[in-house]
């Protein structure tokens, strides 16, 4: 899964009357907030776009055009958000809540994540070499570290030569004193 297909998930957490920002889906996906902005602006249709908004409680999408600002906040005074006289929706808005509450259980998976219309995909399992465990890896079922760090016992390659001491492998003086 990439950061586009994660934005577009945690936005379809969001409820219905619920709005976040652009920063607080960005924080719960572990990125940045343009890129919740341009994941959103080519989204898929079951993705609720509007319902993601500025901190500060505007449209970002008035940027765009006015048009894209209007059809925006149009669907959300339908999901029950109410804007106060400068067109933003205030900090003490329930919709606040209700949005940062379901990123939250979404983020920490307290539910299950909506169902992505890309099909199932299964997660690749960490790699138990390299973190002191045993298991199959790039050397084989019998695989564990040996003094120098390496990878030993198993069916992978021999390891690399050392180079001499006072060289690196490219013949450079590395140095090491010779004794």
């Amino acid at each position: 899964m990439g950061v586009r297909n994660d934005i577009q998930d945690a936005v379809r957490a969001l409820p219905p009357g619920g709005v976040v920002g652009y920063g607080d889906v960005a924080r719960a996906c572990g990125t940045v907030a343009v890129l919740v902005g341009k994941a959103l602006a080519f989204c898929a249709e079951d993705v609720p776009w509007q319902r993601v908004i500025g901190s500060d409680g505007t449209l970002r999408t008035a940027r765009r055009s006015s048009l894209c600002a209007a059809r925006q906040r149009a669907l959300l005074e339908a999901e029950g958000v109410t804007f106060d006289a400068g067109g933003r929706v205030p900090p003490e808005e329930p919709a606040w809540e209700r949005g940062r509450a379901a990123l939250a259980v979404w983020r920490h998976g307290l539910t299950p994540r909506p169902p992505s219309p890309r099909g199932k995909e299964e997660p690749i399992p960490p790699s138990p070499v390299g973190r002191g465990g045993r298991g199959v890896g790039p050397a084989g079922k019998d695989a564990r570290p040996d003094e120098r760090g390496g990878i030993s016992g198993g069916d992978g390659p021999p390891p690399l030569p050392r180079p001499p001491a006072g060289r690196d492998r490219r013949g450079k003086h590395n140095g090491v004193k010779h004794e």
